[in-house]
């Protein structure tokens, strides 16, 4: 009769120092202690890449161990730190291009920056329509040309530009073509 074997019950640290991908990737689904949990990963990624296989198995695997074994920012900043020790930099280049933590790091940052661009530009946008009603409200109706050049102001300028009387005292011109 086979046996068959929980991977809950093996230990991670034997399998991630094997440069088998196969070995490698079930070591995801292994036990470890928590408090290794970075060096473990540094191991698994460092061992992957000098594996004897090709780049698309080589991200396939990592992409398993990644999934299986998510990373928090800081314990991917935290990796990111160990990985700059790694002496050889052909090695340390080839570990940074395929641990997916960093690549996710990154993809997380971008869409932060992304949300926060976002709500900069509703925020500009939503000041440049509040000054234009109220410049509606206080001298009527506001030109073409006068709203283009409220909204082409930069932030800043929109911002602090409260001055009514400017507007008033420069009438829109009309631009022939």
């Amino acid at each position: 009769m086979d046996s068959v074997n929980d991977l809950a019950c093996l230990d991670a640290r034997t399998f991630v120092r094997y440069r088998n991908p196969a070995a490698l990737a079930l070591a995801a689904r292994m036990r470890f202690d928590a408090k290794e949990r970075i060096s473990l990963a540094r191991q698994f990624f460092v061992n992957l890449a000098a594996a004897p296989v090709g780049w698309e198995e080589q991200e396939l695997v990592a992409g398993f161990f990644s999934a299986y074994q998510p990373l928090s920012e800081d314990e991917t900043l935290q990796l990111q730190k160990e990985t700059a020790t790694i002496e050889s930099i052909a090695m340390r280049e080839k570990v940074m291009q395929l641990t997916n933590p960093f690549i996710e790091l990154g993809r997380r940052q971008g869409i932060e920056q992304g949300r926060e661009q976002g709500i900069e530009k509703g925020r500009h946008e939503g000041e440049v329509e509040l000054v234009l009603r109220q410049l509606s409200r206080r001298l009527g109706a506001v030109s073409t040309s006068q709203k283009k050049l409220i909204q082409r102001l930069g932030r800043q300028r929109s911002k602090h530009w409260v001055n009514l009387s400017w507007i008033s005292s420069h009438p829109p011109t009309s631009h022939a073509g």
